[in-house]
C-alpha cells in the first residue's frame, strides 16, 4: 500500500489508538536500535525490555518521541522502581554525554511553555516513520 493510501487508512481512527500505535513502533523501534546494550538504569542485561522515558511520555508531549529521552530499560526498573531516575540519569550522561543531558532538561523545562497538543497527523507521522525504520532491522 502507498504511503497517501495508508495515510489515509490511518486517519479514521481515532486519536488515542494512533498515539497507540506509534508508541508501540517507536518503542519496538528503541528495543531493537539498544538491543545490545544492558539496560539504561541498572546497566543489567534481563529478560525483558520497555522503551522507557527519563521524562515521562504522559507528562511531557514534546519528548515521547524524543530519542534520546527513551532508552532501553528492563522492566523492572521501568515499573517496580518506578524508572530508577538515578540510574536512568546516570546512564543517559555515560551513553550521550553530560551536555546532551543538560540540553534534554532544557527540552523538558520548554515542555509545559510550549503547550504542544499532538494531533492525528503528528502520531501518523511518527507511526508511519518508525514503521518504516522497523522494516529495515
Amino acid at each position: 500500500m502507498n504511503r497517501d493510501k495508508h495515510f489515509l487508512k490511518l486517519s479514521i481512527q481515532d486519536l488515542p489508538k494512533l498515539k497507540k500505535k506509534a508508541r508501540a513502533e517507536f518503542q519496538k523501534w528503541i528495543r531493537m536500535r539498544d538491543q545490545n546494550e544492558p539496560c539504561i538504569s541498572c546497566s543489567r542485561h534481563q529478560d525483558k525490555y520497555d522503551g522507557g522515558h527519563y521524562y515521562k511520555a504522559e507528562l511531557y508531549s514534546t519528548l515521547i518521541f524524543n530519542e534520546m529521552n527513551c532508552n532501553k530499560q528492563c522492566v523492572a526498573c521501568n515499573w517496580t522502581d518506578d524508572g530508577n531516575k538515578i540510574g536512568y540519569r546516570e546512564g543517559l550522561i555515560a551513553k550521550y554525554g553530560q551536555e546532551a543531558f543538560e540540553y534534554l532538561d532544557h527540552l523538558a523545562s520548554m515542555d509545559k511553555l510550549v503547550n504542544f497538543k499532538p494531533n492525528k497527523q503528528y502520531y501518523i507521522e511518527k507511526y508511519l516513520y518508525y514503521k518504516e525504520l522497523n522494516k529495515g532491522r
